[in-house]
Formats: structure tokens, C-alpha cells, sequence
């Protein structure tokens, strides 16, 4: 068979056919997944190796018991950067089964698919719904006494393609081949090929002692698990990568926070930032004397943020930044290093040279001027440096969030002791529904809605302990507390806990805007 193969923009290799024409013309479609997750464990490896001296062999690691407290991560919910589970809703799945195996972290990844989730029982409850209260200790029921030794592992939910298999194999007489046949369909969402199995599963079901009644039963619950669902070996290897992410958290944590801040992104690295804070590491500005594109570990305590998530400055721009490295002095920067005006106009505000000029303001009048040499006089003699809330301004939108200061201090301080009135969302979360709770809090985000009652408001916050939640101002809070809900500003907030359709939610109830209360 013949298929075009031309050049794209990218100078990559492509066909002018889709993925089944081409496995039609002959040709084999292989599906490689690239995962940046490896790149955060090599690099990971790489400065745990350059820390301590050990080189970390992923594929020899021994699973830890279930007393561990390796495990405790997932029973706590602590699934940040651990891959798969970020997830609000598979990180609460993952709280209420609680793994302690490999395999039980498995079943959860294999679990939290569209075939799962969107799947019913006969009843027409939620398949996994169900698997969850049978985990926790619900009665098993299965639809036919013949499907036990297949699905007992699972709480006679169908999980994996391979219990497909079993089941059309030893209750409905399939082949191996024509076993597989399913599998595929299943695979390849090929859903009119697996429908077009029914007729031959219920007969033989039939032969077997299973009712038509049954047999439909039960193939109902494969078509409808069928849309998506893994393998075992797929599940299987996720987990264990999975597992990987856990046990460096846990054993070496800040070797895999600098690891993921430099490999999330900048939108995405703050979160651990942020939460790398609340576990008492300390994240700091890059300085002009060790500059690194990745976050650089300066001791056991504190890590220097990475050129490679500071706004406005490209690839390219690093890279020429590096290969000039090191630097005399900030001149010498401005010389040799290769940076624009905005690149450099971004690392003087962000505090990059602190060593040379802890003045930034002072700093930036020197360059715009061109007067980056030192000479014999000082033109910005008694220039004042930025104030605290515009370097924290100026660092949230370099960085992604305030490093040098902290914005919450100030007002900790006019608290005075009523701050030990003020909660944790963690203890927030640990507390039953229906209480109310008061946090002191950095306005995140505004999102007004017009609602049958009046203007209501989704509201993001990040607490003074670096923690992040959503909460509903409804109408009758809002439209007295709009004033002071706005992005940026300090606030005590009064929530309550809320449970709608078995979700938790917060609604706020009182704001305090340190100039007057509501």
C-alpha cells in the first residue's frame, strides 16, 4: 500500500489520513505518550544525586508496607504532583479508599474513567458509587454467582478489560480470538463492534446457566464501562509512576518540589510554591550570582525560583543569559548577557540583583537612563525602593505570587490577639458541616453571576498559609460586602461549611475589611 507522507510547517513527517485510514492502508498507528512527569523524576534523580550522593533506581524501589507513612499521603489527600491524582474529585475518591498497594492505586486510576463514572447497575445507581461503599464495607452483590471468581478483587465492578475478557470467555463460550475481538472494541471505542457481540454473549450465557435477563444485565455493564476503560498493564504502569511521585515526595520533598516548579509551567508552579511554604520550605528570587533555568536548592530549607517561570522572558533568553555566566557586576550583565529591555526591566524589579543594588527602584532609574556604570556620582542618592505592596504586586506578576515579603504580616499584626481566632482551611476541612469558621485571606479571584435573587459571586481566596479555596457570596452577602471583594485585597472572611449533593462547598458569610467591618 502507498500513503503520502509530506513535510509539515514543523518539518515533521505526517499522512494526509487520519489514524484509521491508515492502519486500513496497512501501515502501523502506534500511540506514544510523552509524559512530563518523567522529566520532573530524572531531574528529581538528578538533584538528589548531586545533594547526597545517591542514585535513585526507580525501577528497583521496594512498595512500601501499608503502615508506612508514605501512605498517609493519599489518605491525607496530599496528591499535589503526584501523577494522576491532582484532581479534586479523584483526590477525594482517593481519600475515601485509602490505598496502601501499588495495585490498590491502580484500581483508583483505572476507576476515575469516563466508562466508570459514567456507568449504572442494573438498579440504575452509579457503578462507582457502588464500588465505593462496597470498599467500605457495603455488601457485594453480583448479577450472576458466576461472575465472583472474575470480579471478586473488585467488588464485582468491572474495572479492566481483562475481566471483559473473562467474563465473554467463560460465561458467553468466546474464544481467545474472538475474546480479543472485544477487548479491541473496547480499546478502540469501536462500541458498534462490541454491540454487535450481544446476541452471541446471551446465548451463551444461556448454555452456562445464566438467564437472558442476566446475560443483558451484565453485558449492559460492560457496554456501558466499555466507553473508557484501561487495561490492567496500562493502570498498572500509571500506578507505579504514581507511586514513584509518592515516595520522592515523601522521602526527598524538596528535591521533587524544585523538581516540579521547574517542570509545570508558570501557571501551574505557584501551586507548589505555595504548598511547599506551607510545609516550611522558603521559595526565594534568582540572584544574579547563581542563575539557573530550573529552581536551584540553595540549602536544606530553601530553594531559588527558576529563570524558566519568570514572566516575560524567553528560551532563547535564558539561554543566552546562561551562556554569559557568570557576571561581574550588573553592567556587565547589561553588556554581555544578550537580555532585551524587558528582560532585564523584569529580573531588576524581581530583585535578580539584590547582591549588587538592593535598591530596585534606584536600579531601574540607572538602566533607563543608560547609566549602568558606576561613576563618580550617585544622580539617585536618597531614591527610596518600592514600598511592600508594590513589590508585591510587582513579584505576583513576575514570579506568579509575592517571594520577598509577606503580604499577610501587616495584617496578622492588627489582629493583634484576636488572630488566634483565626482557622486553617485544614482544620476547616477536618470540621463537621454546617460550622462556621473565620480565616484571614488574599482575595484570588471574582467571578459575579446574575441569579434568580440578585447578583451572587464564585469567589477564589489563598488563606495566610498559602492554602487556596472557592466559596459562594450569595446575593444577600454580596451585594453589601461587593465593595470589598475585590482582587488583591485583604480580608477576614467568616465561612460556612456546606454539603450539596454530597459535595462539600463554603458559603462566605461576613467579610472584615480592616478599615470597617460587615
Amino acid at each position: 500500500q502507498t500513503c503520502a507522507l509530506p513535510i509539515s510547517d514543523d518539518d515533521e513527517i505526517i499522512t494526509q489520513f487520519d489514524k484509521v485510514a491508515v492502519e486500513k492502508l496497512g501501515f502501523l498507528k502506534a500511540d506514544l505518550l510523552g509524559l512530563r512527569n518523567l522529566d520532573t523524576l530524572e531531574l528529581a534523580r538528578q538533584l538528589i544525586e548531586e545533594r547526597h550522593g545517591t542514585r535513585i533506581d526507580y525501577y528497583a524501589l521496594q512498595e512500601e508496607p501499608p503502615e508506612s507513612p508514605l501512605w498517609q499521603l493519599f489518605e491525607r489527600g496530599d496528591t499535589l504532583g503526584l501523577f494522576q491524582l491532582e484532581g479534586d474529585a479523584i483526590t477525594g475518591l482517593t481519600m475515601r479508599l485509602k490505598p496502601r498497594s501499588i495495585q490498590e492505586v491502580s484500581t483508583i486510576l483505572a476507576l476515575y474513567r469516563p466508562g466508570i463514572i459514567n456507568a449504572r447497575m442494573p438498579d440504575g445507581s452509579s457503578m462507582l458509587d457502588n464500588y465505593v461503599k462496597r470498599a467500605e464495607g457495603m455488601q457485594v452483590e453480583y448479577i450472576a454467582p458466576q461472575l465472583e471468581p472474575i470480579l471478586k478483587d473488585t467488588y464485582g465492578t468491572i474495572v479492566y478489560q481483562e475481566q471483559i475478557i473473562s467474563i465473554v470467555m467463560q460465561l458467553g463460550g468466546f474464544s481467545e480470538v474472538e475474546a480479543d475481538g472485544v477487548r479491541a472494541a473496547i480499546g478502540k471505542k469501536h462500541m458498534d463492534d462490541l454491540k454487535a457481540a450481544r446476541p452471541k454473549f446471551v446465548k451463551g450465557c444461556r448454555e452456562r446457566g445464566v438467564t437472558e435477563f442476566q446475560a443483558n444485565a451484565i453485558f449492559d455493564q460492560m457496554e456501558a464501562s466499555g466507553d473508557y476503560i484501561f487495561n490492567k498493564a496500562h493502570s498498572l504502569g500509571y500506578a507505579t509512576i504514581t507511586y514513584w511521585t509518592a515516595w520522592l515526595k515523601h522521602h526527598y520533598p524538596i528535591e521533587y518540589y524544585a523538581a516540579c516548579m521547574s517542570t509545570v509551567g508558570s501557571d501551574k508552579a505557584p501551586l507548589y510554591m505555595r504548598e511547599a511554604k506551607r510545609k516550611g520550605f522558603r521559595i526565594v528570587p534568582p540572584s544574579a550570582s547563581k542563575l539557573s533555568s530550573g529552581y536551584v536548592i540553595l540549602n536544606d530549607t530553601d530553594i531559588a525560583f527558576g529563570l524558566v517561570n519568570v514572566k516575560g522572558i524567553g528560551g532563547k533568553t535564558i539561554d543566552r543569559i546562561l551562556d554569559g555566566a557568570p557576571y561581574a557586576d550588573f553592567n556587565d550583565f547589561v553588556v554581555r548577557s544578550g537580555a532585551n529591555s524587558a528582560a532585564i526591566t523584569a529580573l531588576v524589579n524581581g530583585g535578580v540583583f539584590r547582591d549588587w543594588e538592593p535598591n530596585r527602584r534606584k536600579l531601574l532609574g540607572k538602566y533607563e537612563r543608560g547609566e549602568t556604570q558606576e561613576g563618580l556620582f550617585d544622580l539617585d542618592e536618597g531614591v527610596g525602593d518600592y514600598d511592600d505592596e508594590a513589590i508585591e504586586r510587582i513579584e505576583t506578576e513576575i514570579y506568579g505570587m509575592p517571594l520577598s515579603i509577606d503580604g499577610f504580616a501587616k495584617y496578622r499584626d492588627r489582629l493583634g490577639g484576636a488572630y488566634q481566632m483565626i482557622e486553617t482551611m485544614e482544620t476547616v476541612e477536618a470540621a463537621p458541616v454546617g460550622s462556621n469558621h473565620a480565616l484571614l485571606v488574599k482575595v484570588a479571584e471574582v467571578r459575579p453571576k446574575v441569579g434568580k435573587k440578585g447578583v451572587f459571586a464564585f469567589l477564589r481566596f489563598t488563606t495566610d498559609r498559602e492554602e487556596e479555596f472557592e466559596a459562594i457570596a450569595f446575593s444577600d452577602v454580596y451585594s453589601i460586602t461587593q465593595q470589598w471583594l475585590k482582587v488583591s485585597a485583604y480580608l477576614v472572611v467568616e465561612i460556612s461549611k456546606e454539603c450539596y449533593n454530597n459535595k462539600v462547598s463554603y458559603n462566605v458569610r461576613r467579610v472584615q475589611n480592616f478599615k470597617e467591618g460587615r
